[in-house]
């Protein structure tokens, strides 16, 4: 998998985040995804353009960066949004 976004939190928040490029999957591969109900109660794919709908803003800006970054080798990002080291 390609690293297409590393990231640190929002200010207060501590850690460091990754977005990976999966690929795209086939028919056969969604169809055989199994959720661990304990932690997911499902998934949904939308389009770019959905994502300020589905996510909250500072995780729309993470994804939103990050599917920009494909074919460029990754971006760095601070809470969701490119930094001049990218």
């Amino acid at each position: 998998m390609r690293r297409l976004g590393t990231g640190e939190p929002a200010v207060g928040r501590r850690g460091l985040m990754f977005v990976l490029d999966g690929g795209a999957l086939t028919a056969d591969q969604i169809a055989a995804m199994r959720l661990c109900r304990d932690e997911l109660d499902g998934f949904e794919f939308v389009e770019p353009e959905r994502l300020d709908e589905m996510l909250i803003p500072r995780l729309a800006r993470r994804v939103t960066a990050a599917i920009a970054a494909t074919g460029q080798g990754g971006a760095y990002l601070e809470d969701g949004a490119a930094t001049s080291n990218s």
